[in-house]
């Protein structure tokens, strides 16, 4: 991750459900990402405890404006969770990046996308970016309770050339993923956004189901 830092302002914190939180931001129209990568968020004008940084995926596309990051809590957040849920608008919010290969590989393969959790975030972004896309993109989605950010995906849904899967239970999330393993095999490339031992055991079931490791693409949803 490279030395330069951008500054983002806080547009607004919203608590959606549960523990999840999502933070908007405004950048510098000079600054740009590709759809699917990360970096590394600071505050440095709050006293925080133990870990001064985390690392968030940008859930958002340049055209939409802004910076959106999402991200859990859990019972007892972090001080820097602590910090970042209770920003106010007008706030700066220090980033490094951004960096990652989590990306849209550049030909005609299908996607399936694979997202658990708050492991959507980079997932949503890519959805956006896919808007105008000719190739054919599947969705699974396993989420216990809500899911993060379902209105961009039902209305990604109503695309010619995608399918928007939600699953709950894993036996319905494996059932998903083997018919679409059937449908699209090898031809296309396979994305896995969660906790890492979600990715690791998606990684396992797709290789255990003739998905070559060349087709997986993974991105380890780590302290988020």
């Amino acid at each position: 991750m490279g030395n330069e830092t951008d500054i983002f302002t806080v547009k607004s914190v919203e608590n959606p459900f549960d523990d999840y939180w999502v933070i908007e931001m405004t950048f510098d129209n000079e600054f740009n990402w590709e759809a699917g990568q990360h970096g590394r968020f600071e505050l440095p004008d709050k006293d925080i405890e133990g870990k001064t940084f985390r690392i968030f995926s940008l859930a958002s596309i340049k055209s939409e404006g802004k910076i959106i990051v999402g991200t859990r809590t859990g019972d007892e957040p972090s001080s820097f969770k602590q910090a970042l849920i209770n920003l106010n608008a007008g706030e700066k919010v220090h980033f490094k990046g951004p960096i990652g290969k989590f990306t849209e590989r550049n030909d005609a393969s299908p996607m399936v996308l694979f997202a658990a959790g708050v492991g959507v975030t980079p997932i949503r972004s890519m959805i956006k970016s896919l808007e105008d896309t000719d190739k054919q993109v599947e969705i699974v989605y396993a989420a216990y309770g809500d899911y993060l950010f379902k209105e961009d995906f039902d209305i990604f849904n109503q695309n010619d050339n995608a399918s928007v899967h939600y699953t709950t239970e894993v036996e319905e999330t494996q059932d998903t993923l083997k018919s679409l393993i059937k449908q699209y095999e090898n031809n296309a490339y396979y994305y896995i956004s969660g906790a890492p031992k979600v990715i690791n055991s998606i990684k396992e079931f797709l290789q255990n189901n003739d998905v070559d490791k060349s087709r997986i693409i993974s991105d380890p949803f780590v302290g988020y």
